[in-house]
């Protein structure tokens, strides 16, 4: 099942004043901060689901960082979607970092082997940006690849499909949508950017998860009404017997 609010990130820096990546930049105490929100709020609305889903794009070396720094002494796992052809060169995870991920408890997924744009692609690029990474991860990490996460989020129904064809379970967007339907392969995200504010995808979920509530009311009552009167006819076929 997928959580109702996933909030995916992309390059850690100590301030914003870089412009390399743009909006994609955020400060590594901001991410902190949010992460501590996060908890916050978990605590206080505890369900038996998860309800908040951490994931990464790109495979950033910053992102390691990240991961060591600040998500260790949290104790708070990640979901990480590197890109195949950036592993190992400069600004990026290596192999080893990877597979250190993996063996710390994080989760590992699958970005494409290049970043392109799926719906753009012949048969045979297409099979590279899919089956051909979800092997080269699988040997190279040690384990199965069974999240994709879809390159500047672009997709149709039939991308999807063969995708998940290829052998993934679940496939991200980033339609800043929350995940009403949490079996769902097809799973959404928010892209968090330097002017993000994480109180606000909190507030919005809360309101979500009242309306969700308010909308089960009604069968509810119907279901405990069935319950109430099945449980009356037991006892008069008991009186009877």
């Amino acid at each position: 099942m997928s959580p109702r609010l996933i909030v995916n990130y992309h390059h850690f820096t100590v301030d914003r004043r870089s412009n390399l990546h743009g909006a994609l930049n955020y400060k590594f105490a901001d991410f902190e901060c949010d992460l501590q929100k996060i908890a916050a709020w978990s605590r206080v609305h505890r369900t038996n689901e998860k309800q908040i889903q951490l994931t990464m794009d790109d495979g950033y070396h910053s992102q390691w960082i990240a991961a060591q720094q600040v998500l260790m002494p949290l104790e708070i796992k990640g979901l990480f979607f590197p890109i195949l052809n950036r592993v190992g060169k400069s600004d990026f995870m290596n192999w080893s970092q990877l597979r250190d991920l993996s063996q710390q408890g994080h989760g590992i997924g699958v970005h494409g082997t290049t970043h392109c744009r799926l719906p753009f692609l012949d048969k045979q690029a297409f099979y590279k940006e899919i089956q051909f990474s979800k092997m080269t991860f699988e040997d190279r990490i040690g384990i199965e690849m069974k999240d994709f996460s879809l390159p500047y989020g672009v997709y149709t129904t039939a991308i999807v499909k063969q995708i998940l064809e290829a052998g993934f379970k679940r496939v991200y967007t980033t339609r800043s949508l929350f995940n009403q339907n949490t079996t769902s392969p097809l799973v959404h995200r928010f892209n968090v950017l330097h002017s993000t504010d994480v109180n606000n995808l909190l507030s919005a979920l809360e309101r979500e998860q009242y309306v969700l509530l308010k909308r089960a009311i009604p069968s509810m009552i119907a279901n405990g009404l069935n319950y109430l009167h099945s449980l009356s006819n037991l006892k008069k076929v008991a009186n009877n017997q």
